[in-house]
């Protein structure tokens, strides 16, 4: 680490040569000269000579020719033709960082900024340490087909059939929308715009490895848990499916290992808007516990639960919005939403900077792939390295660890957007009102009473009561194997569906 330090600041790769290149280029142009004939000319004599004298240069070279890179990749942002119309574009400033930075920063001063030449700097640094057979090229498009398969997987709710809730459709459109940062403007003229430059050269301002990387991982990392969860439980069509799975389970009427849903019912088995915090209810409490993870009060849960037993309540609990929210936001059990860091720890240390260490980790002394946890915790004051440097190399390893932890689990390959919607076709094939006059009649009922007017939330409706009232009988029918139908239309939904359709990288096995 030290070496390469070094090496930044005063070798080949030095930042200073970035900074001169960067200097020099913003001295020579005015922003009049940008769209002219001079200013095509200027890039013209910059491409072709040597720029920097050896007398002026500190470093020996400039390695992987860096100027007419940095020239024929980098400079051209300066006309503005990735999608920049003076305003933010959607989660820039998180999706691609840097490349904020040099928009930014692309109309120079006297003397460019540290945080432009920083970020131009760190992202050729990026390239040039991967010069191997095509490697930049291969991350290039790698990348490229991640990104673009997990925008494609998050909007099939919206080009489908399948009724969607209105806030779940306002958070899909949201969530898809950020595919914009890395488009071109509609109105650019590749050829006019950048005469001397590759197409491929001006790809990588986006698909470099450095902002590659950042951009998948708040994809895969962000959007994925923290929007995809938000999305699936918008709904209720979560709680909903899981809930019955675990009922049916109770009276084994399901396989309890369905691919896909298993995992699903695995990585929230312990979340606070699932199953309130406690182990999953058994017989006699699964409809008290429905209402319990859709954000009913404990009065009102146990209503529900009573009447579910044919009891006749004395008085039906008051209850109104506002008391509801007091309860989801000071309640210990009851919650509407998942925080992904319950479920991913990865999501902990890279979203939320969380860098505790649990005891079960120091007890348990585990490795992972020659990821040692005890050694990160061990800051040595007697290190030559300074104590920062070790705080933050402890942490780099936490992180890794945790990523490849998740990785294994399986819980970073799926794209949780798409398995919201993968449920939302299983409820809606499933409790769909052509296929049985009963819920037809409900669905008619509920729209008489002016429950919804949006078709979506007339769905959400209606697959929360038939589920209530499909609890209620597994909680005190004298004969649940009636329901044996219904464990084999989730056997046959999930053991039919095509993981591609919810994996987030192509070609990994799910």
């Amino acid at each position: 680490l030290q070496d390469q330090l070094w090496t930044s600041i005063n070798g080949d790769n030095s930042l200073l040569n970035t900074m001169k290149i960067l200097d020099g280029f913003g001295s020579s142009v005015e922003a009049s000269e940008k769209e002219s004939e001079e200013f095509t000319k200027l890039l013209a004599r910059i491409w072709t000579s040597n720029v920097w004298k050896d007398s002026l240069n500190p470093a020996s070279s400039i390695r992987g020719d860096l100027d007419a890179t940095l020239i024929s990749m980098m400079m051209h942002i300066t006309q503005c033709k990735w999608r920049f119309d003076g305003g933010e574009l959607p989660m820039e400033k998180l999706l691609l960082p840097h490349v904020n930075l040099i928009r930014k920063g692309s109309f120079f001063k006297p003397k460019p900024s540290f945080a432009l030449i920083f970020a131009v700097h760190t992202m050729l640094m990026s390239i040039f340490e991967l010069q191997g057979d095509g490697d930049i090229f291969r991350i290039r498009d790698v990348a490229k087909n991640s990104f673009d398969r997990f925008m494609s997987q998050a909007g099939e709710h919206l080009e489908s059939d399948i009724p969607c809730h209105s806030k779940r459709n306002s958070l899909l459109k949201f969530i898809t929308d950020t595919e914009r940062v890395t488009e071109k403007s509609d109105d650019a003229d590749f050829d006019k715009a950048y005469p001397m430059m590759s197409e491929e050269l001006h790809d990588l301002l986006i698909w470099n490895p450095l902002s590659a990387g950042q951009l998948l991982a708040y994809t895969n990392i962000c959007l994925s848990l923290e929007g995809g969860f938000h999305a699936m439980t918008l709904s209720s069509d979560l709680s909903t499916v899981l809930h019955v799975y675990n009922a049916l389970k109770y009276h084994e009427l399901v396989d309890d290992d369905l691919p896909l849903l298993a995992d699903i019912d695995r990585y929230f088995e312990k979340t606070k808007c699932i199953w309130n915090g406690w182990d999953k209810p058994e017989q006699g409490k699964f409809v008290y516990r429905l209402h319990l993870s859709m954000g009913a009060t404990n009065e009102m849960a146990i209503y529900a639960q009573d009447r579910a037993a044919g009891e006749k309540p004395a008085k039906k609990p008051t209850y109104s919005h506002a008391k509801i929210e007091r309860t989801r936001q000071t309640s210990k059990r009851v919650s509407t939403t998942i925080d992904p860091a319950e479920v991913s720890l990865s999501y902990r240390r890279y979203c939320q900077h969380d860098f505790k260490v649990t005891n079960k980790m120091l007890e348990e002394g585990r490795q992972h792939q020659g990821l040692d946890l005890h050694k990160p915790l061990k800051i040595d004051p007697k290190d030559p390295f300074p104590i920062p440097w070790q705080i933050h190399e402890a942490r780099t390893r936490l992180l890794f660890a945790s990523i490849l932890d998740d990785f294994d689990s399986r819980l970073l390959k799926y794209n949780m957007v798409a398995v919201g919607t993968v449920f939302s076709q299983f409820l809606y094939d499933t409790f769909h009102p052509d296929s049985n006059e009963h819920i037809a009649k409900y669905e008619a009922k509920l729209k008489a009473s002016g429950a919804s007017d949006v078709r979506g939330d007339l769905r959400s409706f209606v697959n929360c009561g038939i589920s209530d009232a499909i609890l209620a009988s597994l909680d005190y029918d004298p004969d649940p194997e009636r329901f044996h139908y219904l464990g084999e239309a989730f056997e046959e939904f999930f053991y039919s569906l095509d993981l591609d359709r919810v994996g987030i990288f192509e070609g990994l096995d799910l």
